[in-house]
């Protein structure tokens, strides 16, 4: 179903729909990353790349366990920090932030983020 329809059918503007579906799917995919950087963290029991970079480069990890993982972990934090600016320029842009903040927050319970909204 288009948004325009979906629109119609529910009697909302078309744009707000569609910000707030592009806005669950940024918070949706940001909970995605972060719980795979927090599985890959807690694997090897660190919290950033360099201490994953550290433990490979002084053997108590070898590169055999841990390098696809440390490559995949610096890709995540990347992504992370991509995710979290497209939806800081979006919160920017939108005209009425704090309702969609809190209309995000309560459809998918995502966890308590200081976005200094």
């Amino acid at each position: 179903m288009t948004i325009n329809k979906l629109a119609k059918k529910l009697g909302y503007d078309p744009k707000t729909i569609e910000e707030k579906a592009s806005m669950l799917f940024v918070v949706q995919s940001l909970r995605s990353v972060e719980s795979e950087l927090w599985e890959i963290g807690s694997k090897f029991g660190v919290k950033t790349v360099e201490e994953l970079d550290q433990k490979i480069a002084s053997g108590k990890i070898t590169e055999s366990q841990g390098m696809e993982d440390l490559y995949r972990f610096d890709f995540l934090v990347e992504k992370k920090k991509e995710l979290e600016m497209i939806f800081k320029e979006s919160m920017e842009k939108s005209q009425n932030r704090l309702n969609l903040w809190e209309s995000i927050k309560s459809s998918t319970a995502s966890p308590q983020w200081n976005l200094g909204i």
